[in-house]
Order: C-alpha cells, then structure tokens, then sequence
C-alpha cells in the first residue's frame, strides 16, 4: 500500500484531504499507514515503513502473529452497547498512544482501536463481520465533518 500510494502520489492529497477536516478510517494494513510510527517492517522496507503520521500512536506490525496466527474474538468497544465480532488477520496493535488519541478497544491489554478527531483505526476487520455498527461509527464522523478538496 505505501509503494502504490507513492507511484501514484496519493501520500500529500490524503494529508490534504484530512487538514481540510476529511474522515479518513485505516483498517489493519490501513490502520498502520496512519500511525506516526511504524514498528517491526520487515527487511524489504530497510526496517522501516513510511505513515501518514495522522494517528497519534506507534503500531507493531504482525502484533499477534502470522497468518496463521489469525482469529476471531468478541470485542467490547466503548461507544458499542453491545461486544463486537472482531476478526483479526496478522493484526497490529497499537503502543505508545499519545494525548491526542482515544482508545476504542483492546484485546489481551494491547490497543487495537483508536479515533483521534476525524481519524479512525483498526487492527482488525469489521469490514468481515456482519455487523456494521463501527461503519455507522464512521459515518457518523464523515456526516459531522465538512472537508475542502480543491
């Protein structure tokens, strides 16, 4: 994903989209792109990752596991009444959450869902579940943001 949003320049007009007040929501792979700081890139990157630097926190990559590794959990989410099915696939978890950033959720004492402003992340995939009560989460966010894109 860093790679295509380099080739194709799509690293400022996403800064620009979100200072103009743009909601901009990363699950997994997304949700590590919007870290400020990328721990646990693999050799191929140098040991580092580039990131928007949008999210007030650090992410570890793989933070429980490889593929195989993958699970699914029922996750309590402040905002949520009720727990929500969560599936994790080689998930990150986020560390070192800064002032700025909300924690949503956790799962064995590691962050895994944060919002800072019009900023949401995930490490897991609600996008996998039936229930799409943290997508109505964010298109609350979207409805209550007004964005300039010129």
């Amino acid at each position: 994903m860093a790679r295509l949003l380099t080739e194709y320049a799509l690293w400022q007009p996403i800064r620009k989209f979100h200072a103009g007040g743009g909601a901009v929501w990363g699950t997994c792979a997304g949700a590590i792109l919007l870290a400020r700081e990328v721990r646990g890139a693999p050799p191929q990157f140098g040991g580092q990752q580039a990131s928007l630097g949008l999210l007030d926190a650090a992410v570890q990559r793989n933070a429980f596991g490889r593929q195989i590794n993958s699970f699914a959990a029922t996750l309590p989410v402040s905002g949520l009444e009720e727990p929500f099915p969560a599936v994790f696939i080689r998930a990150p978890a986020f560390s070192d959450v800064g002032s700025q950033a909300t924690v949503l959720a956790t799962w064995e004492g590691q962050a895994v869902m944060l919002r800072q402003d019009a900023v949401l992340a995930t490490a897991f995939h609600p996008e996998l579940s039936p229930d799409a009560r943290i997508h109505a989460l964010f298109l609350m966010k979207v409805a209550e943001t007004k964005t300039e894109m010129t």
